[in-house]
């Protein structure tokens, strides 16, 4: 990365932690900033790459947080990272609780009001607890960061703009090989087996007619959209804005329906299978949201320098 993408890297996390409409200002002014004192730093160095120059340059000038609050206009109020990351998180955890709640409740049974009970304080004590290890684990590494500073200099984040065609293809072929499974278990197992499978196997693996009706449409419908999104991809090779975007959407379309499976009721109609499945159901659904938090936290640190 040379150095005039080290000033644009370093301005785009800058401008991340200001509203939207106050960054394309400041990202100009910042940069015209950091551009003359890159000038001064490059006339003081002592034969050093240009490169290192400039890293030298940016991590003594601040972190991107602290550099945002001392140029940011007057009457902007600049949002550190850790409360976004600490709300996010909250969020994102009382979210996976009230799902995990709600399956555990409605998968013990019972009368209506003991089943919005257990939702209830399911839910209550598991975020309480997630924001408890979230927030100590806020502490650590604040902690951290005053015990060994170089620890939190800055470093650029190279922009993901090339897409990977061949790790691309592998995926592919990997979720379409999937998708078929998911549409015919049974040829799975008679590969598995030869076609000498026990008659309980291939009752392990029937689904239930309810899930058959709304949910393998809808899982189907989205797991197909991202089939053909990553083709795209693929024969493409790059990223844009556009791309990014609907990525996004997609991963919160899927991570949806992958909630409501997972409280909806039975995937399948034999148990063992069933607690399996909802069990990787769940696991999907916090990853997921993971992955959109991250999505999301990147495209809100893109600015255009022009």
């Amino acid at each position: 990365m040379n150095a005039d993408r080290l000033l644009d890297a370093y301005v785009a996390d800058v401008v991340a932690y200001l509203p939207r409409d106050q960054r394309a200002d400041l990202a100009l002014e910042l940069r015209g900033l950091l551009a003359d004192e890159l000038a001064g730093a490059r006339a003081a160095a002592d034969g050093l790459p240009d490169e290192q120059v400039a890293l030298d340059m940016l991590r003594a000038f601040g972190r991107p947080a602290d550099v945002a609050a001392r140029y940011a206009p007057a009457g902007v109020v600049v949002v550190p990272p850790d409360p976004v990351s600490l709300r996010a998180a909250v969020v994102g955890g009382a979210v996976v609780a009230g799902i995990v709640s709600l399956a555990t409740a409605l998968r013990e049974g019972g009368e209506a009001l003991l089943v919005l009970q257990r939702f209830w304080y399911g839910t209550v004590t598991l975020s309480l607890l997630w924001g408890g290890l979230f927030a100590g684990g806020l502490a650590v590494a604040r902690w951290a960061r005053g015990r060994w500073p170089s620890g939190a200099e800055w470093r650029p984040r190279v922009p993901r703009e090339r897409f990977n065609r061949v790790g691309g293809a592998v995926g592919l072929a990997a979720a379409a090989v999937g998708t078929f499974v998911l549409i015919r278990p049974d040829l799975m197992l008679d590969v598995l087996f030869g076609g000498r499978a026990a008659p309980a196997a291939y009752a392990a693996f029937e689904y239930d007619p309810g899930f058959l009706r709304w949910g393998a449409p809808a899982i189907l419908a989205v797991l197909g959209a991202e089939l053909v999104f990553l083709g795209y991809l693929v024969v493409r090779g790059r990223w844009d804005d556009r791309s990014r975007r609907v990525d996004i959407w997609l991963t919160v379309v899927l991570t949806a329906v992958m909630a409501a499976v997972l409280v909806a009721g039975p995937v399948y109609r034999a148990r063992p299978t069933d607690d399996v499945v909802k069990f990787a159901l769940l696991m999907f659904v916090i990853l997921g949201v993971v992955d959109l938090v991250q999505k999301l936290r990147r495209a809100r640190g893109r600015v255009e320098l022009t």
